[in-house]
């Protein structure tokens, strides 16, 4: 009951519940004891997706233009600097965080960033000097539960991505129109991405967990009840 209280639901009425955590649930609630006992079901999955991609997932663009190059190239160069503005000021505590119920936290999304973009940065020097070379993916969830996610300080990754940005923008820059048609073969896709397109996706990729990062400051860890359907 304390969690109905919680929620101000003291009627029989169908109500809409406006709260940071349950935007757009409906709460029914039914007080036919002739039909049924008393319930409340609260539908959060389209909430939870919002939580999971609060900038909704990438799409591979059907067409790209020079503007969309440049755009995604200047994501790129200030990922960094704009994940630091975040995180530097957080205390241990604060960047234990989770940007969802049962997500990562803000370290190991800090963590994660580094790993990954040294990958992708890798998988664009093999296509700019082989020949559709097949790149090797990893377990990203298995990686995020090793020790240096767990215990290592998020200035490691920070000054990793700084250089590893520097790096990445000076080389995109140099980079022609055939150059980023040129590609690679992802196994676990079973297909070929060009590189223009892996450029759309990690300047995503950037938003992505930039966005999960504000989430979890928003939140303050707290999201209330995390699983789809509840039954009291």
């Amino acid at each position: 009951m304390s969690f109905l209280k919680q929620l101000g639901l003291f009627s029989g009425k169908v109500r809409s519940v406006f709260h940071p955590f349950y935007q757009n649930i409906v709460l029914l609630y039914s007080l036919d004891q002739s039909r049924q006992p008393p319930f409340y079901s609260i539908k959060t999955s389209n909430t939870m997706k919002n939580l999971k991609y609060p900038v909704g997932p990438f799409k591979r663009p059907e067409t790209i233009t020079e503007n969309d190059l440049e755009i995604w190239k200047n994501v790129i160069a200030q990922f960094p600097a704009k994940l630091s503005s975040l995180v530097d000021p957080l205390r241990k505590d604060q960047l234990l965080w989770p940007y969802r119920p049962g997500g990562w936290t803000i370290q190991q999304v800090v963590h994660h960033c580094a790993d990954s973009h040294m990958n992708s940065f890798i998988r664009f020097k093999l296509a700019l000097t082989e020949d559709s070379p097949t790149i090797k993916p990893y377990f990203e969830n298995l990686w995020a539960e090793m020790p240096d996610y767990l215990e290592a300080e998020i200035q490691a990754s920070l000054s990793i991505l700084k250089g590893l940005h520097r790096r990445w923008s000076i080389l995109l820059n140099h980079l022609s129109a055939e150059d980023l048609k040129k590609e690679f073969i992802h196994p676990e896709h079973g297909r070929l991405f060009s590189l223009e397109v892996t450029l759309a996706l990690y300047a995503w990729h950037c938003n992505h967990h930039l966005a999960h990062v504000e989430q979890a400051l928003r939140f303050k860890g707290d999201f209330g009840a995390e699983s789809d359907t509840h039954f009291v």
